[in-house]
């Protein structure tokens, strides 16, 4: 059987599913859901262990960019995306590169400092 659908629908509907790409014990990456509220300590574990995953953290004007380990950026977008949403405009994210657009180079600031006190 086959579909034919894009990246993009594919990637909207891995967020909106609350998929996160995870390293199998096999090395291979897999996606697993954590939206059932009974998973918190392994939500912990798992935020922690995305944050490890972020390498660098810069900003240009009203945009801040996050380097992460390969394959990691879209796990750790999403939980961006769900702990500050209501802090930026929108964010972006590849294998291992996030973009987060503020309004204003302030709002950037004010997050980098935010994210580099917090996980780096």
């Amino acid at each position: 059987m086959k579909f034919d659908i894009t990246q993009a629908t594919v990637s909207r509907d891995i967020k909106e599913l609350g998929l996160v790409k995870i390293l199998g014990d096999d090395g291979l990456y897999k996606y697993k859901s954590f939206n059932n509220k009974n998973n918190s300590d392994e939500l912990f574990h798992l935020n922690k262990f995305l944050l490890n995953g972020i390498r660098l953290v810069d900003f240009g004007g009203n945009i801040v960019i996050i380097k992460c380990f390969e394959g990691m950026a879209q796990g750790i977008c999403a939980f961006i995306d769900k702990e500050y949403k209501n802090e930026f405009l929108g964010t972006i994210a590849g294998d291992d590169t996030i973009f987060i657009l503020f309004k204003t180079e302030d709002e950037s600031k004010i997050f980098y400092k935010k994210l580099k006190e917090n996980y780096i």
